[in-house]
């Protein structure tokens, strides 16, 4: 959690800036999003690193479908 949080900060300060987070940043900040519960924030973070840095798209979507398919095997 506390990692998730400073991340977290890391990332909006980066915002604020007009920076850029490096690669792989923002999947990681989703990881740690899906491992504290967070499943909207998670896929967020998940769809900033695959607009940030194309060349990840493949593994975020992946990711997304994965997360999609566990939301919904939860649901039932």
């Amino acid at each position: 959690e506390a990692q998730r949080v400073k991340l977290a900060k890391t990332a909006h300060l980066a915002q604020s800036r007009g920076e850029v987070v490096p690669p792989g940043f923002n999947a990681h900040l989703g990881l740690l999003y899906l491992n504290t519960g967070q499943l909207d924030k998670a896929q967020g973070a998940f769809q900033a690193e695959a607009t940030l840095f194309p060349e990840s798209k493949p593994y975020m979507d992946f990711l997304l479908r994965k997360f999609a398919t566990q939301n919904l095997g939860d649901a039932r």
